[in-house]
């Protein structure tokens, strides 16, 4: 009986599956995301929970801060993201120079932002969309895209 020696190693070859329910439009925006990242949308989401697990470890000794979480969902909010297109957009406003433009690969603002790589195109089109950040180059088939990064409160 396999229930009393759930202390040995798992066998080869077993996988575990998870369903993710959302609503209609949050469904046509992952099938959207998806097909922008060039993936399936199982892909997609198997890429986001990929990266959920990549995430650093939380310290569960140390209490939780309701205030930051508190000022950053406030902070996303008032400029109409999320907390998680807000956290690309702090990675891209920290590594900006000193003319306020970034230039990173997609992984490379993925892995600083602690969001999934198929994300981050995405979460850039928002971030233009509210004008938080603007295209200054184009990527070419070498180098990742320039973008310059605003402020948030400052007029564009």
């Amino acid at each position: 009986m396999r229930g009393d020696a759930l202390h040995l190693p798992e066998p080869t070859g077993i996988w575990y599956r998870f369903s993710v329910k959302c609503d209609r439009p949050t469904n046509a925006a992952i099938e959207k995301a998806a097909k922008s990242a060039g993936m399936s949308p199982t892909s997609f989401v198997q890429k986001h929970f990929e990266g959920i697990l990549a995430a650093p470890p939380v310290d569960q000794s140390a209490p939780p801060s309701t205030t930051n979480c508190t000022r950053d969902f406030d902070v996303a909010k008032s400029v109409g993201i999320t907390v998680t297109v807000l956290r690309l957009y702090r990675a891209m406003d920290h590594a900006k120079d000193g003319n306020g433009n970034v230039q990173m690969s997609m992984l490379s603002l993925a892995d600083v932002a602690g969001v999934a790589p198929a994300s981050v195109k995405t979460f850039q089109h928002k971030l233009m969309r509210r004008g938080l950040i603007k295209e200054v180059r184009p990527a070419s088939h070498r180098t990742p895209a320039i973008f310059h990064v605003f402020s948030i409160g400052d007029e564009q």
